[in-house]
């Protein structure tokens, strides 16, 4: 499916066929498919970890955690 959405966007971004709102749209859908896809290589257990990934700094105690989670959750709310 991503690889279809991919093939679709580009064939409408090259021949000129999409209108802002349709290239918004694409963007939505591409995002939505590679989305999918992780999900489901997570599901089938075929996810593999990045390359290029980052030494975690250091450690979140479950504490700590859930107070940055609370943190991102009330400055979510706060935005809508």
């Amino acid at each position: 499916m991503e690889q279809a959405v991919s093939l679709l966007t580009r064939t409408l971004h090259r021949n000129d066929l999409v209108t802002d709102e349709g290239k918004a749209v694409l963007e939505v859908v591409g995002r939505y498919a590679r989305s999918w896809s992780l999900l489901l290589r997570y599901d089938e257990d075929r996810l593999e970890l990045p390359k290029n990934r980052h030494l975690p700094r250091q450690s979140l105690d479950y504490g700590r955690t859930g107070k940055s989670i609370k943190a991102l959750k009330d400055d979510l709310l706060s935005r809508s």
